[in-house]
């Protein structure tokens, strides 16, 4: 007997696939660019090239067969807003989630499925991301940047770089950061594409066969009786 499937709704999410990008970025420009807007494309130069001015040079590194470029990640992670219990921070090392993050890496790492990739300085990390590939496509984990850069834009540049480098180097057909529009609007934009998602509900077996075949009937009762209260 087949399972009843309830939708619940779909949400779009941002996304990155390399053929919008085809030519987005001059020879040897560090950021992906050309889908956004001419005013964009400046701005972002200009916090590059103040960023190079200041720092002393930027490039992009790959790091995803050190495993202690983890123990970076969390260090940088853990060192801005998400370390501090006063202002609600949740870094990985604050809640004591660091040896989990370390083993979902180091697993991804020993398949081959591990990207790590930051956007450095000669003297200073401004942006790392941790990417987990999964068959054609790139799902972004998680991301970090030095907020002592703030004036930089640091996420921002690190986000539009993450797709140069990772679009361009093969390893993903699409990548997905992994970030909801509604949460992440500013985020979110400096992506070119959209994809939309569903969600289900599923009655495999038992009573959430029951509930699944009948909440669709609670809802439209529950819908009346709030029309009625109003």
């Amino acid at each position: 007997m087949d399972a009843p499937v309830l939708p619940e709704g779909e949400q779009e999410f941002a996304c990155a696939a390399p053929a919008p990008l085809d030519g987005a970025a001059e020879d040897g420009e560090l950021l992906t660019l050309s889908h956004l807007s001419s005013s964009s494309r400046k701005n972002f130069r200009r916090l590059a090239r103040k960023l190079e001015r200041d720092e002393g040079g930027l490039e992009m590194v790959e790091e995803s067969e050190d495993p202690e470029a983890i123990t970076r990640f969390l260090r940088l992670q853990n060192a801005g807003w998400k370390g501090d219990a006063a202002q609600d921070g949740k870094s990985f090392e604050r809640t004591g989630l660091d040896s989990w993050f370390r083993d979902v890496t180091a697993s991804f790492r020993a398949d081959g499925r591990l990207s790590v990739l930051s956007l450095r300085t000669p003297s200073r990390t401004v942006f790392t991301t941790v990417v987990l590939h999964s068959g054609s496509r790139g799902f972004g984990f998680h991301d970090a940047y030095d907020q002592e850069l703030a004036a930089y834009s640091p996420g921002a540049l690190g986000r539009l770089a993450e797709l140069k480098a990772l679009l361009g180097s093969g390893r993903a057909e699409m990548f997905d950061p992994s970030m909801d529009d509604q949460k992440y609007p500013q985020a979110s934009h400096l992506y070119p594409d959209r994809m939309r998602c569903g969600s289900f509900t599923v009655g495999v077996r038992g009573p959430g066969r029951h509930v699944a075949r009948h909440l669709p009937m609670a809802r439209r009762l529950r819908d009346r009786l709030r029309r009625s209260q109003g």
